[in-house]
Parts: structure tokens; sequence; C-alpha cells
């Protein structure tokens, strides 16, 4: 997907005083005073949108629910104009190649500077494994989209695994990228949507909506279908220098439920929309059986576990009301979600076992139970680090030593590329996988990687224990 080479050097960009007053205000988000994750808008299927990269001034009487505009070119003033006409408003970012024409251009390191975009020379490859450089520029385009009030971001290019980048990106360098914006962008209160179509399977649940272009011409809709399926919104755009027209691709965009319009190359202000699909009709589900206070839960695709587990007493929430489904789980929650799956009594026999864990502590009794039934047993410093995230690897052996299985993983057995038999989670996660709580993660053909350093969400979190038996 390339919507990003539409938008060139002769871009509108901010004046001096507007680029000042956007970074002072990208300097307070990042200084703590982000919008809540909470307050996250998702865009429903069939929403009605626009996008305008190129003509000035934006025309803002499009009847439209959702504006795309891009992000250096749009100022804050546009996007309260439209916020006045109850309009929501996306952020256009580049996530996976650099351009020369951006403010920021200059704050790349060459290091991950790699091949040019073909057919574009002043733009190129950024190396997406090295978010330790990476993350903090892309923090701060966040950070200036939520300072202008935009309401979601679409960060272009997160498909670099697939192309001629210049460094040896794999499948998982791509999921492990998108998903670190994903949830930088919920963390910051944005909403997020897709454009790597060949991993949707994979990302449907960490992203909130998808955008697409051409796939009714190229023939590769079916990539939208899984955001279709999960109740999230999915868009489409079809260009005029083709020879497909809105009457051959418009019924069947609406019957797919995807919102699609007829746009110039250039994407300027013109467009023809589809009319707008009816929502797809929920499957029947049945009633929950209590009452589920989650305000951010419906549509999503845990939602099935967080409301089976919550009615059991096993998981909570927070104040607010909100699950937080991507955020990452700490290591005390996983220890107290167990505790209550299991059944287990409390028992703080011996305790306290950990010098970061008081009696008086609301995790106390649950870390102490779990550490009596050998679920765990904390660092060598004798710390267990509650709040720390849990990683995937350590969520494979707390769950065993719940289970009370033992190793019996056949000599040589070896299903994920990451995880041989000198990794200290080997069997554990080996043991998980041949029970049916996870899958892994796919990095081409016949290839599977757990990522087992990688974090937990409390929405893959409640997944896993749901499926325990």
């Amino acid at each position: 997907m390339d919507i990003r080479t539409r938008i060139g050097g002769g871009r509108r960009m901010l004046g001096g005083l507007g680029l000042l007053i956007a970074l002072l205000a990208a300097r307070d988000v990042a200084a703590g005073n982000p919008r809540r994750p909470a307050d996250i808008w998702h865009p429903a299927p069939a929403t009605t949108w626009q996008i305008q990269y190129a003509g000035d001034p934006i025309d803002t009487s499009v009847d439209a629910q959702m504006y795309l505009l891009d992000g250096d070119g749009t100022a804050a003033s546009v996007v309260s104009t439209l916020h006045a006409q109850g309009r929501k408003v996306v952020c256009y970012i580049d996530g996976g190649s650099w351009e020369a024409w951006r403010a920021d251009a200059g704050q790349f390191p060459a290091v991950v500077l790699g091949n040019p975009y073909v057919g574009f020379p002043d733009e190129r490859w950024l190396d997406i494994r090295r978010l330790d450089l990476l993350g903090p520029l892309m923090a701060a385009r966040l950070d200036t989209c939520v300072a202008k009030g935009f309401d979601g971001v679409y960060p272009d290019n997160l498909n670099g695994y697939e192309n001629a980048t210049g460094f040896p990106l794999t499948a998982a360098d791509q999921i492990a990228y998108n998903t670190w914006l994903a949830q930088a962008a919920h963390a910051r209160g944005l909403s997020i949507g897709l454009n790597d179509p060949d991993q949707t399977a994979d990302l449907v649940p960490v992203f909130d909506w998808t955008l697409l272009e051409e796939c009714f011409w190229q023939g590769a809709c079916g990539a939208l279908s899984p955001f279709v399926a999960a109740g999230k919104a999915a868009f489409d755009i079809e260009y005029t220098d083709t020879p497909i027209t809105p009457d051959q691709f418009c019924p069947q965009a609406t019957a797919l439920s995807i919102s699609a319009l007829l746009k110039h190359r250039n994407l300027d202000a013109w467009r023809v929309a589809c009319a707008a699909p009816a929502p797809p009709t929920p499957a029947p589900t049945a009633t929950p059986p209590c009452a589920v206070p989650f305000t951010d839960v419906a549509g999503n695709p845990f939602a099935a576990y967080i409301v089976r587990l919550y009615c059991a007493g096993t998981v909570e929430g927070y104040p607010d009301n909100t699950f937080r489904p991507y955020n990452d789980a700490d290591r005390g929650t996983l220890a107290r979600w167990i505790v209550r799956a299991r059944g287990w009594a409390i028992t703080t026999v011996g305790g306290p076992h950990f010098t970061d864990v008081a009696p008086t502590d609301a995790l106390y009794p649950y870390v102490e139970t779990a550490y009596n039934h050998g679920v765990l047993n904390g660092y060598a410093d004798h710390t267990f680090r509650p709040a720390a995230p849990v990683t995937r690897g350590q969520m494979s052996k707390m769950l065993v030593n719940a289970q009370g299985w033992t190793n019996d993983i056949p000599a040589g057995t070896q299903d994920f590329r990451d995880v041989d038999a000198a990794n200290p989670f080997y069997w554990p996660i080996e043991s998980i996988y041949r029970h049916g709580l996870v899958s892994g993660y796919d990095c081409g053909p016949g290839c599977r990687e757990f990522r087992w350093g990688a974090n937990n969400t409390r929405g893959q979190l409640t997944k896993v224990l749901a499926n325990a038996p």
C-alpha cells in the first residue's frame, strides 16, 4: 500500500509559529497529559468517510463521518472545524518509510535508512527492528497528532518485510513493530488503522480498523474480511485511472460492509462514495450470565473470554469501568487471575516470601497463594516485581505450574523457530502449545514463532485462561 506516495514536498506545511505551537503541545502530551485510553474512538462498520491529501484548502463540506488528512499538512484549526461539524478526524503519518520533505526528516539517523521506495528516490524504507532509535521519533509524530486534536492515526507502509528494504526484515519483525505502533497510539487515546493486509489475521486484535487501496480492482478484498467479522470498520479506495467503475465495485462493497470510495490518484477533494453499507448483523450471542460494566469490550475479539471470566469472578477491570484489553498485563495480575481461576483458598503460610510484596498490599494474598502452590518463585534478589509486564515465556511457565503438568515433551521437539531446547521456557511453551492454549505466530511457509520475550496483553491472558482445563 502506498497512500503516502501522493504526499510530496509541495504539501502544505505548518508555518514557523504553527509548528512551534504544535511542538509545545506535543511536549505537554509527552510530559504526561495524553488523552485517556478509555476515550478511544472506534469507527463503526459502514462509517462514511473522506480522504484528502492534495489541494488547499481542505474541503470541509463533504458529508462524511470521518476525514483522513495528512498529519503534517493539516492545521489544528481544520481539525477543530471538522469537530464542530460532528466529524472524526484521522492523522496520516508514515510509519514505515522516511520522507525527505518531512519536518523531522533530519532527526532520523542514517543507520535506519534503507533502500529507496521504488519510484520515489526521496523516500527510503526504515529498519523497523531499531525501535531504540525509531520509537522516540514515531512517538513524537503520534504526540503531534494528539496535540492537533486528531481522533485517530493511520500509519502507512507497515509492510516493509515484503519489500526490498535493504534490511533482513521478517514477518515477525513487522508484526512486532506494528503492534508497538498500535499500543503507542492506544496509550495516547488514538484509534489506529492497519494497512498490512497479509498479516491481518495476526493484527486484527490490536488494530481498530483497516484501509486498503484498490482491493476490488486487484481482487484482494479478502484481507478486509477479518475486520468486518470482528465488527470493525473496513475502508477501500479505488482510482479513476483504472478501468473499474463504481457500478462494478460498489454493490460488492455494500454487500461486504466495506466503506469504499472512488478517488483521483492524487487524493484531492473529489470523490464518489458508494452507498453506505448496512452494518453487518452480529451473530446471536447468549445473554451474559451477569451485568458486565466494561465500556471498551463490546466488539473486541477477546470480549467472550473477558465476559466469561469476569462473570466467574476471575478477572476485574479498572475503576472507570474499562477493561483495557490491549494494555500489557503485569505479573501480579496474572498471579491473582490464576489463583481465582483455579479456585484455590487463600494461603499465606510462610509469607512474606518477597521483599516487594508486603502483607498490606492488595496482591499479597494472591501472590503468596500462587507461591505456595508452586506457580511462581520470583527473582534471585527475593523480589517478585508484581508491576512488571509478564512475558509470554513467563506466562507459559506459570500456567504449566498451575495446571500441575510435567515435562513429557518428546526429545527433539521444536514447534517454534525461536524456542529450542536451550530456551529457559522451552518445555512450558511446548506444553501449553500441545494442550491447545496457544498457537504462536506465522513467520512464513512451515514456520511458526512464539515470541517468548514479548509482553502479554490483558485480552490475550483472558483467552489463555478461559481455554485452560
